[in-house]
């Protein structure tokens, strides 16, 4: 696959407030008004998330309507993309076929899905064949990399998640279909945009499924249990959970269709989890007997025998018990790592000190709090025993009675300075700031205060280096500062 290029331009600046149709005042009443206030958020996850779709129309004798008698909504989401932004963005960008675009269309009589297979640079005028001429469902990836309402929308979204949030645009020519009928390894809210789609889910065949399937053939479709079908149109909501085998088809005669997708969820799964937390999970060895004990002998050639399968049943319910009693475990997180160093940075950031140089008189508050995660443990990868750097806690302060150095620091995770141009396209290393575990408290209460400024001396930082721990987040522009009130 050819390298992403980073010359990315950003285009269409946001709506106004009382020209969108979202609600941006928190995460939450983001999330509300994208399901149309159809329920609470409460009300959504415990009825439909994972569970069932949703179809969510756009009301017309509900929703506002416009000096022209359109409906608010509608409007709303034709601005999110349309064949001009398209044109636009292709135009002033650098992009590439497979990681900015893919064209393909599902062949009715092969009933069979073919792609493009182009390399290269994409250019408008090829791009205008294949949807007008081939008659092929342009894919374009990623577009919140260019449009600056749906990073608005998508960064609230990853807050609200707490999960990183994609999407694609479909495209699709009047009365043609891109894709065949497949399902995916998301969780999937499809905004129609312009034009009319018939959708079709069908049951799942792996309930909550962790990877994509392939394209199901004629054969395969007519086994699955239909669920329902959906004629949806500008303003209409979709969702569906992972593993849900769907297709769609614009109608003849309407026009061409463009749809979001916007997912999330990919891989967050409880198994996922507790893969990533084994190495943490050893540690509670030192203080629970039954996972000290050895393995029988010669265990390799009865671990497919009942007897053995039941006593690693009992040491996993020793481990489990054992995490419940040890209020004292850090468990190093590498989903919030992942999470933190990848997701969209703060809607409108320019990375910039705000204030004056801090100091132990200062008011400070973290400037975006939702961005900044405060841990205790170590760095991925971090060998203990590797020589650290002059920015870090010193050797010599922090090696306890006994000569033993600490193994656990404080560390500030913060994705501030992410490249909105590579979200969801490469992978990149998280960023942190090491402290002091002694830190750890202070941070804490200066991440929940949340917009409200403190005093510096409220941290109760350790001295000598509070001052220093202030001066390197507002250095990194993750701190506010405003001098104490006289």
């Amino acid at each position: 696959m050819p390298k992403p290029k980073k010359s990315k331009t950003s285009l269409h600046k946001p709506l106004l407030e009382n020209e969108a149709a979202f609600d941006f005042t928190t995460s939450q009443r983001l999330f509300e008004s994208l399901i149309y206030n159809y329920c609470s958020a409460d009300e959504f996850y415990e009825k439909y998330w994972e569970k069932c779709h949703l179809y969510i129309p756009c009301l017309k004798e509900e929703a506002k309507e416009d000096g022209d008698g359109v409906n608010n909504r509608e409007t709303y989401f034709r601005s999110l993309f349309n064949q001009a932004i398209l044109k636009e963005i292709v135009m002033s960008n650098n992009l590439l076929y497979g990681v900015d675009m893919c064209a393909c269309r599902f062949d009715e009589q092969k009933k069979c899905r073919i792609n493009s297979d182009l390399t290269g640079p994409i250019k408008i005028g090829k791009v205008e064949s294949l949807f007008n001429k081939d008659e092929m469902t342009l894919q374009f990836h990623q577009p919140q990399r260019f449009h600056d309402e749906l990073w608005k929308i998508q960064e609230r979204l990853e807050t609200f998640f707490g999960s990183a949030v994609g999407s694609n645009i479909y495209m699709t020519p009047d009365g043609a279909q891109g894709l065949a009928p497949h399902h995916d390894d998301v969780e999937v809210f499809i905004l129609q945009l312009e034009g009319t789609k018939a959708w079709k889910l069908y049951s799942p065949v792996k309930h909550l499924a962790r990877q994509s399937s392939e394209d199901f053939d004629e054969n395969e479709v007519k086994d699955l249990t239909l669920l329902d079908t959906i004629l949806m149109k500008p303003g209409d909501v979709l969702y569906f959970p992972r593993g849900t085998i769907h297709q769609a088809k614009s109608i003849k005669g309407t026009g061409h269709s463009t749809h979001l997708t916007i997912s999330t969820y990919e891989q967050q799964t409880w198994s996922d989890y507790i893969a990533s937390i084994v190495p943490s999970l050893c540690q509670i060895s030192e203080n629970t007997l039954a996972l000290r004990k050895g393995l029988p002998w010669r265990y390799f050639k009865q671990s497919s025998s009942g007897n053995f399968k039941q006593q690693l049943k009992m040491a996993l319910i020793s481990l489990a018990e054992s995490i419940i009693e040890n209020e004292e475990l850090e468990m190093s997180d590498s989903f919030v790592e992942y999470f933190y160093a990848n997701r969209l940075p703060p809607f409108g950031h320019m990375f910039d000190q705000l204030g004056q140089n801090p100091t132990l008189e200062s008011k400070v508050r973290l400037t975006y709090p939702d961005h900044v995660f405060i841990m205790r443990g170590k760095l991925p990868g971090q060998d203990h025993h590797e020589d650290k750097d002059e920015d870090s806690c010193d050797e010599e302060e922090e090696k306890e009675d006994d000569g033993k150095e600490s193994e656990t620091e404080t560390h500030v995770f913060y994705s501030t300075r992410n490249d909105r141009s590579m979200h969801m396209i490469s992978n990149e290393k998280p960023k942190a700031l090491r402290f002091p575990l002694e830190c750890y408290e202070g941070l804490q209460i200066l991440k929940n205060s949340a917009s409200k400024f403190l005093s510096v001396s409220v941290l109760k930082l350790p001295p000598p280096k509070e001052l220093d721990t202030i001066v390197a987040l507002w250095a990194e522009g993750l701190l506010e500062c405003k001098e104490e009130d006289k």
